[in-house]
C-alpha cells in the first residue's frame, strides 16, 4: 500500500532548488494518496494523478538542465531512468481516463512513491556529490561556460529582457490611454459645467424679464382699481368715453403690452382698451371673474392660457378686483398679454440648433415653446413632458439643472428650470448635447485617431523585437530538436513495450515494414524480424483481412484507418495514419493491440445477459403463475356452477319427457303428467338454461385464450428473428399479466390497426412488454390511491418502423435516476423488491433488434417508455449483441 510520505534530511541532496521541488512531489503525492484512501469519485482521482505527472514532469525537466550545465558524466542514464516513469505515468494517467471503476486499486500507484524515493536516494545522491566535489576543486567557477551553457544564457537574457520590453510598451501604452481619457474626460465634464451655467443665466434673465413685465402690469392694474374706485364714489358713475381713453393711455405706457378690460359686477365688459368690445360681450364664466367675485381679497390673479373673446387670440390675463363704495364687488379689470409676448422673449434667448425654451402654467399645462413644434403633444395646453422635468416641478425647488435623453422631439438636452418669482410658471431652457459636445467629439475622434497610430507603432515594434527573438530562439534550438526526435522514437517505442502495443511503420517508397519490439509476436512471425516485405510481415494474416489491410495501405493519402486482423485464434485492432509532411518521406504509422481477450469478454458478457435475460423471462413467468391461475379459476368457476344448474334443468325435462313417453305407449297416466308438468318452472328453465349455456362456453373460451396466451409466451414459435404482429403480442400479455394490473390501473389500448409486421424474436419483445407493463403497474401502486391508475398503451408506424409507448399515471422518475435506469442492477424500490435487471434486458433486447428505447417523466406525473423497431433487423445487430 502507498504510504503517507514524510520529508526527512535523507532525502535532502543540499542543492535548495532540487530539494524545494521534491519536497512539492512529496505534497501532490500525498494529496492523491489522500484521494485514493478516502474513495473519491473517477474525476477528482484523474485530476490528482495530472497533478502529480506535470509536477514530476516540470521537476525533471529542470533537473536535467541543471545537469547538462554541470557537464555530469552519467547525464544519459539519469535521463533514461527519467523517460522510464514517464512512459508508466503516461500509462497510468491513460489507464485512469478510460478505466471505468469508481476508483482506482492503491497498489496501482505505489511504484510513483518508490520510484522518487529510490531515485532520490540512489541517482539524486550521486549527482549531488558531483556537484559538491566540482564546487570544493573549484573546477566549475574556473572552467568556461561550455556553448550549451552559453546558447541556454543567452536564450534566457533574450526571454527575460524580451518580457521586460513588453510590459514596458503595456504600460506606456496603458498610460498614454489613461491620461487621455482622462484629459478628455475632464475637458467634456468642464464643458458641461459651462453649458449648464450658460442655459441658468438664460433662464434667470428670462424670468426677470417676465417677471418684470408682470410687475409693470399689476401696478397699472393697481392705479385703474384706484381710479374706478375713486370715481364711483365721487361721481356715482364713470363715462365710456373717459373710461376708455384712461385705459388706452395706460396700455400706451406699456407700450401696446396688454389689453385692459373693465367688467360689471356681472361679468360684462364696460370698458377695453383699443378695439371696443361688442355689447354684452360677458366673461362671467371665466376662472378669473369667478374667483375676484368669491373673494374679496383675491389680488392679483394670473390665468393660465386662455383664447380671448375680443380679437379671438390665446393670451395670458392679470386681473385685480375693484370694489363699489360700500365695499361690494364692482366688477374686475384684467390685462391680457399675447401668447405671442412670451415667444418673443424666448426667442430672443441663443440657445444652438437644438436648444428649446419653453414656458408651462401653473397647472404644467403648455403655454408657449420655442422653436414651435408641430407635435401634438407640444401645443398650448398640453401635459407632457420628461420625467426629469416633472422631478424638478415636484421637488418645490425655485431652481434646478437636469439633463435629459428621452424627450418629446428626441434630442437629449441639457436643461435650466426656474420656478417664476413674480407669476405662477414654470421656466425651463435648454441647449442640445450635440450643440455643446460637437466640438469635444470632434477632440475625441482626433485623440482616437492618434492613440491608435500609437498602439499600433509600439505593438509593430514588440512584434519585430519578438520576431527577431523567435528567429533567434529557432536556430539556437535546431541542435536540440535532433536529439528531441531521437528521444521521441524511443519513448515510443517504449511506450508501446510497456502498453502491450504492436508498431508498424511503412516507407510507402520503398514499400519496406519496420516492426516495434514485441510486434513480431503478435503477428505470429521469427521474433529476429526488424523489417520486411508485406509478404513477410503479413503472412499469418487471414487473406480477407490481409487484402483489406493493403487495399487501405495503397489508398490512403493523409488520413486515418481502423480494421480488424485475425491471425488464428487471435484478433488484432490496428490504427493507421498517413504522416504526409512535405519534408519527411511518406509514411504510414500502425499501431496493433491484441483485443482477444477483449472479445472474449464482451461475448462471454453477452452470453451472461442471454441467461439473465432468459432468467428473468422465467423469473416474470413465476411471478405471473399465481395470477394466472387466478385468472384461469375465475371462469373455471362459473362454468362449473352453470353446467351443474343446467345438469338439474336437463334431469327434470328428462323425467317430463319420460312420463309424456308413458302415456302415449299407454302405460302411464295423464295425472303423473300434470304432476311433473306443475313441479317445473318452465318459463324459468327457458330463459336460464340457454344463458348458462353461453356462459359456461364463454367461460370455457377465456380459459382457452389464457392458456393460449401463456403457450405463446412461455413456448415462442421460433427463438430466430420472423415477421411478428406487434399488436397481438401486447394482447397476449395484456392478458398474462392481467392479474398485475387490474385491481391498480385501467388498460387503455390505442393499437394502429395497419401496423406492419416487424422482424423480431417473438419471446424477447414478450419481455420487453412484461417488463414495461409490470413496471407500469408498480409504479402506480406506490402513490397507494385508492382510485384506479391508468396505463395507456400505444402503437403507430414510423414508415421504416414501428413506434410503442407506454405511458402511467404513477409515481414517476427523479431526474437523477432518469440517467440510470437502464443500468444493469440500478434499481430504485426497496431491498428485495427489485433486482435491477428488468429495463436494462429491456434496454439490450430493444438494441438487439436495431431498435433505441427512451424515458420521459417528471416526478408525480407519471412516466412514458418510447420503442422504436426498424421493420427488418440490421444484419450487424446480433453480432454486435448488447
Amino acid at each position: 500500500m502507498m504510504a503517507l510520505l514524510q520529508w526527512a534530511p535523507r532525502y535532502s541532496v543540499h542543492i535548495p532548488e532540487i530539494d524545494v521541488e521534491h519536497q512539492a512531489l512529496f505534497g501532490v503525492l500525498n494529496d492523491l494518496w489522500a484521494a485514493t484512501e478516502r474513495g473519491s469519485d473517477k474525476q477528482a482521482i484523474v485530476a490528482a494523478i495530472h497533478r502529480v505527472s506535470e509536477t514530476m514532469r516540470n521537476h525533471l525537466r529542470h533537473e536535467e538542465s541543471l545537469l547538462e550545465q554541470w557537464g555530469y558524466p552519467r547525464f544519459n542514464e539519469h535521463v533514461l531512468e527519467h523517460q522510464k516513469l514517464l512512459l508508466q505515468l503516461d500509462t497510468l494517467v491513460a489507464s485512469a481516463v478510460s478505466n471505468d471503476k469508481r476508483e482506482m486499486e492503491i497498489n496501482e500507484l505505489d511504484f510513483i512513491s518508490n520510484w522518487l524515493c529510490a531515485h532520490i536516494e540512489n541517482s539524486d545522491k550521486d549527482y549531488a556529490r558531483f556537484v559538491a566535489e566540482k564546487e570544493g576543486g573549484g573546477e566549475i567557477a574556473k572552467s568556461s561556460p561550455s556553448w550549451r551553457q552559453r546558447i541556454a544564457a543567452s536564450v534566457t537574457l533574450s526571454r527575460s529582457v524580451m518580457a521586460a520590453l513588453i510590459l514596458i510598451t503595456m504600460a506606456v501604452d496603458i498610460i498614454v490611454v489613461g491620461l487621455l481619457s482622462y484629459g478628455l474626460n475632464a475637458t467634456r465634464n468642464l464643458q458641461e459645467r459651462e453649458i449648464r451655467a450658460t442655459v441658468e443665466s438664460t433662464a434667470l434673465l428670462l424670468d426677470h424679464n417676465i417677471s418684470e413685465s408682470v410687475s409693470k402690469i399689476d401696478l397699472v392694474l393697481h392705479e385703474v382699481e384706484d381710479w374706478l374706485e375713486h370715481g364711483h364714489s365721487v361721481n356715482g358713475r364713470i363715462e365710456a368715453r373717459e373710461a376708455n381713453k384712461f385705459l388706452d393711455n395706460r396700455k400706451s405706457w406699456l407700450s401696446g403690452l396688454a389689453n385692459f378690460r373693465v367688467t360689471d359686477e356681472h361679468g360684462t365688459i364696460l370698458y377695453s382698451s383699443g378695439t371696443s368690445s361688442p355689447e354684452s360681450t360677458s366673461i362671467s364664466d371665466r376662472d378669473h371673474f369667478i374667483v375676484h367675485r368669491e373673494n374679496k381679497r383675491s389680488g392679483l390673479f394670473v390665468s393660465n392660457p386662455i383664447l380671448t373673446r375680443i380679437g379671438h387670440e390665446w393670451g395670458i390675463s392679470l386681473s385685480r378686483r375693484y370694489n363699489n363704495p360700500d365695499g361690494s364687488f364692482a366688477g374686475i379689470i384684467s390685462a391680457t398679454i399675447p401668447i405671442d409676448y412670451f415667444n418673443n422673449l424666448l426667442s430672443a434667448a441663443n440657445l444652438g440648433p437644438n436648444g428649446v425654451a419653453l414656458l408651462r402654467d401653473g397647472d404644467t399645462g403648455l403655454i408657449t415653446r420655442y422653436p414651435a413644434s408641430l407635435s401634438p403633444s407640444q401645443q398650448i395646453g398640453t401635459k407632457v413632458f420628461s420625467d426629469e422635468l416633472g422631478q424638478a416641478i415636484a421637488s418645490g425647488d425655485r431652481a434646478r439643472s437636469f439633463h435629459t435623453q428621452h424627450t418629446g422631439d428626441g434630442i437629449e438636452r441639457l436643461n435650466a428650470y426656474r420656478r417664476l418669482s413674480a407669476a405662477p410658471f414654470h421656466l425651463v431652457v435648454g441647449m442640445g448635447t450635440d450643440d455643446y459636445l460637437a466640438r469635444w467629439r470632434s477632440d475625441v475622434a482626433k485623440a482616437v485617431v492618434i492613440v491608435a497610430a500609437f498602439l499600433l507603432l509600439s505593438a509593430g515594434s514588440v512584434w519585430l523585437l519578438w520576431r527577431l527573438f523567435g528567429l533567434t530562439k529557432k536556430a539556437n534550438n535546431s541542435a536540440q530538436l535532433v536529439r528531441e526526435i531521437a528521444k521521441s522514437k524511443q519513448q515510443l517505442s517504449e511506450a508501446h513495450r510497456i502498453a502491450r502495443l504492436g508498431f508498424i511503420e511503412l516507407n510507402t517508397i520503398s514499400g519496406i515494414y519496420s516492426l516495434g519490439e514485441g510486434t513480431q509476436d503478435m503477428l505470429g512471425i521469427d521474433p529476429t524480424l526488424k523489417s520486411g516485405s508485406e509478404e513477410d510481415v503479413f503472412s499469418n494474416v487471414t487473406s480477407d483481412d490481409r487484402a483489406q489491410l493493403v487495399g487501405l495501405l495503397s489508398g490512403k493519402s493523409g488520413s486515418c484507418f481502423d480494421l480488424e486482423l485475425r491471425i488464428g485464434v487471435r484478433t488484432l485492432h490496428v490504427l493507421g495514419e498517413v504522416n504526409s509532411e512535405p519534408t519527411a518521406p511518406a509514411m504510414i504509422v500502425m499501431t496493433l493491440q491484441d483485443i482477444t481477450d477483449r472479445i472474449i469478454a464482451e461475448q462471454e458478457r453477452a452470453a451472461m445477459i442471454e441467461r439473465i435475460a432468459e432468467s428473468d423471462r422465467m423469473e416474470a413467468l413465476g411471478t405471473l403463475a399465481g395470477g394466472i391461475a387466478h385468472e384461469i379459476n375465475t371462469p373455471t368457476q362459473y362454468v362449473t356452477d352453470n353446467i351443474a344448474f343446467m345438469n338439474d334443468g336437463i334431469s327434470s325435462l328428462l323425467d317430463l319427457a319420460e312420463s309424456v313417453k308413458a302415456v302415449k305407449s299407454m302405460e302411464g297416466d295423464l295425472v303423473g303428467v300434470k304432476k311433473n308438468l306443475d313441479s317445473l318452472d318452465l318459463d324459468f328453465l327457458k330463459a336460464e338454461l340457454p344463458a348458462a349455456a353461453a356462459q359456461a362456453q364463454d367461460g370455457t373460451l377465456r380459459i382457452s385464450k389464457i392458456v393460449q396466451a401463456i403457450k405463446e409466451f412461455s413456448y415462442p414459435s421460433s427463438k430466430l428473428p420472423h415477421p411478428i404482429d406487434l399488436n397481438h403480442l401486447i394482447d397476449v400479455v395484456a392478458t398474462v399479466t392481467r392479474n398485475q394490473w387490474k385491481y391498480v390501473a385501467d388498460l387503455e389500448f390505442d393499437l394502429d390497426p395497419d401496423l406492419p409486421k416487424i422482424s423480431a424474436i417473438e419471446g424477447e419483445i414478450n419481455q420487453v412488454l412484461v417488463n414495461l407493463l409490470v413496471n407500469a403497474t408498480h409504479a402506480i401502486a406506490e402513490l397507494g390511491s385508492s382510485s384506479l391508475g391508468r396505463i395507456e398503451v400505444k402503437t403507430q408506424s414510423l414508415g421504416d418502423g414501428v413506434e410503442l409507448t407506454v405511458r402511467d399515471s404513477g409515481a414517476g422518475i427523479e431526474p437523477e435516476n432518469l440517467k440510470q435506469i437502464f443500468e444493469l442492477f440500478f434499481t430504485t424500490k426497496a431491498p428485495g423488491q427489485g433486482t435491477g435487471q428488468g429495463l436494462a434486458i429491456t434496454k439490450a433486447i430493444i438494441h438487439r433488434h436495431g431498435g433505441q428505447i427512451t424515458a420521459e417523466s417528471e416526478p408525480g406525473s407519471g412516466a412514458c417508455f418510447r420503442i422504436r423497431l426498424p421493420l427488418e433487423i440490421p444484419a450487424a445487430s446480433f453480432e454486435d449483441a448488447v
